[in-house]
């Protein structure tokens, strides 16, 4: 999961039973920071549409409009695996 906010570090942190030693808070700290210098460089990679190919566009598009019907019509479904396996299947043609 990642997280846009920092972690709260004051108090008892939940899912923890420890209210957190300075290692614990270092550790989080650094997973934070992980997680935002992630989030630049993702940034920085699509900056540039130049670089990405046309037809991930089309599959970006395609994903989205079908995440919108199944939202819609409250359906629960594995896009990413559905996607993957009509890709192996375009592979094999």
């Amino acid at each position: 999961m990642v997280s846009l906010k920092p972690p709260q570090l004051h108090g008892r942190m939940p899912g923890h039973h420890n209210s957190g030693t300075k290692d614990q808070e270092s550790n989080v700290r650094t997973h934070y920071d992980k997680q935002m210098e992630l989030k630049a460089r993702a940034v920085a990679a699509l900056r540039d549409s130049r670089g990405l190919p046309p037809e991930l566009v089309f599959v970006t598009r395609n994903m989205n409009i079908v995440r919108s019907n199944n939202q819609s019509l409250g359906i629960p479904v594995n896009r990413v695996q559905i996607l993957g396996q009509y890709a192996a299947l375009g592979l094999r043609l």
